[in-house]
């Protein structure tokens, strides 16, 4: 029997080409066909914490105007702007890189996503992955804790700004 995964996050493959396999025309390419993507994650996001900063906001006015008895809306006005803001995040598009097809925030492959370099010295259970080039420690326990401006499995750069 098949096992049942509630999650559907693919594993990641390893590249046949690396970012020194790519010419710089190429190159060009997968950033011109990820801004569009990069635009699109960095729209819902700002959606989703407008909407969670909106939410608090309220709140927070709620209580300094409407007395102690009627509590129960300011949690409802909080809960609404947590509820938009996790549906909002949770439509924020997939990353993925146009280069070798691979997730960028689920694993590390060998490529540091900040500075795309193939030196990244993997995280164990208790350590943190780690750039031996940039020095940047990457962390993910609740959140992500670093930009990811390259493909952390090809090494294409693909964003400047990091998302």
């Amino acid at each position: 029997m098949k096992s049942f995964r509630l999650y559907l996050d693919p594993t990641p493959v390893k590249p046949e080409r690396c970012v020194r396999d790519y010419s710089p025309e190429e190159q060009t390419e997968f950033r011109e066909v990820f801004k569009p993507l990069a635009g699109r994650y960095r729209r819902y996001w700002r959606v989703a914490y407008v909407a969670l900063g909106i939410g608090l906001v309220c709140g927070l006015l709620l209580r300094l105007i409407i007395s102690a008895t009627l509590e129960e809306w300011l949690f409802g006005v909080f809960f609404a702007g947590l509820v938009i803001f996790a549906c909002v995040a949770s439509l924020a598009p997939a990353l993925q890189c146009p280069a070798c097809r691979n997730r960028l925030d689920v694993e590390f492959g060998e490529f540091c996503p900040e500075c795309g370099e193939r030196a990244l010295e993997r995280g164990t259970r208790y350590y943190q992955a780690q750039c031996l080039v940039c020095g940047r420690t990457l962390s993910r326990r609740k959140s992500r804790h670093y930009k990811i401006r390259a493909c952390t499995h090809c090494g294409v750069m693909l964003d400047e700004d990091g998302l």
